[in-house]
């Protein structure tokens, strides 16, 4: 540049608000996992103490609702996290169910496993609008798939298809 000229910068100011989602009853802390673009939010709320279990989430419309848990051992153990909604409000994360790991699937007030391999544990990360869920299996023992392998798991009893 030279001396004696002017450079003008402009910017625009972000422009943003922030919402505040709530806890769940009994909650201290609430993390969100990811919005859709009709402005869903899921994650997990619960409390910080000892003993203390998180709950997936779902907030739409000012509301948060429970997403609940597969677990079925005594409920200190059980817990859910959920990581992604997709256009048509179907929940994808993690649960715990048999006091293990399990992605999960939940749609229109119904949690369900996506399944495991092996005994692996499953973690669902992400939806399409497809129904289609992302994520991880780690099975213990057995070395980890190359890079871009991927496995395709059915649910039980369903024609559906999800791929982790």
């Amino acid at each position: 540049m030279q001396s004696g000229h002017a450079q003008t910068v402009s910017t625009l100011a972000a422009s943003y608000t922030i919402t505040d989602l709530g806890v769940l009853p009994g909650g201290t802390v609430t993390e969100a996992g990811g919005i859709n673009n009709r402005g869903e939010v899921v994650g997990s709320s619960g409390a910080i103490n000892e003993g203390g279990t998180f709950h997936a989430f779902l907030w739409a419309n000012g509301k948060m609702r429970d997403l609940g848990t597969l677990e079925t051992s005594p409920p200190f153990l059980a817990g859910s996290s959920a990581a992604a909604i997709n256009a048509h409000g179907q929940v994808t994360g993690t649960t715990t169910l048999d006091s293990s790991s399990v992605g999960f699937l939940w749609t229109a007030g119904f949690m369900r496993p996506i399944g495991t391999v092996k005994g692996g544990v499953t973690y669902g990360y992400a939806i399409n609008d497809q129904g289609v869920v992302v994520g991880q299996i780690y099975i213990p023992g057995l070395p980890r798939l190359p890079q871009g392998d991927r496995i395709i798991m059915p649910l039980s009893g369903s024609e559906e298809r999800y791929r982790i």
